[in-house]
């Protein structure tokens, strides 16, 4: 699938992982796909970041209608650069315990099975925990901010995978 660059968001074809970024400027770009997860029974988020300031929860990875629904979403903590993969309703979840801003590119990976989110970072695991989530929504992905149009990225973003199975690290 592709996306719809909104708002000023520009590609960066230098210094990321696989030299083909998306950039953000943290105020409103964003990128609009068509992927809406209907009908999924696990879901695995993927994406390389590199999160240059911290501001408002900057969103990696979001869908849902708006912060009521229990869908999860990789982002990053409010003010701490912290990635965390959280339901979105009410911010339960798995938070890393190392600022992230201004330290270069990441990979980081939230996996959630309904009963269980996970997270990674750079290929180890951060953390598991208990938390039911509701992965279905007609609501398509935003990449870089959620679609309520709040809590915007400002760094820059690639190789964003989602999957429509729960995948383990091996």
């Amino acid at each position: 699938n592709d996306g719809t660059l909104v708002n000023g968001a520009v590609f960066n074809f230098t210094g990321s992982p696989y030299n083909t970024s998306v950039q953000f400027d943290g105020v409103d770009d964003y990128i609009q796909t068509n992927l809406a997860p209907s009908g999924y029974n696990a879901i695995t988020m993927s994406a390389w970041v590199n999160l240059y300031t911290v501001n408002s929860y900057p969103m990696i990875l979001s869908y849902g209608v708006d912060f009521t629904q229990n869908v999860p979403e990789l982002r990053f903590s409010e003010a701490t650069g912290k990635v965390e993969f959280v339901r979105k309703a009410d911010n339960v979840g798995i938070t890393d315990t190392v600022n992230l801003a201004g330290t270069g590119w990441h990979h980081v990976v939230g996996v959630s099975n309904k009963t269980t989110l996970t997270l990674y970072k750079d290929g180890a695991l951060v953390g598991t925990g208990a938390h039911v989530t509701i992965l279905d929504s007609t609501t398509p992905f935003r990449i870089g901010r959620r679609p309520d149009n709040t809590l915007p990225f400002n760094g820059s973003i690639d190789e964003v995978m989602i999957y429509n199975t729960a995948l383990t690290a091996q």
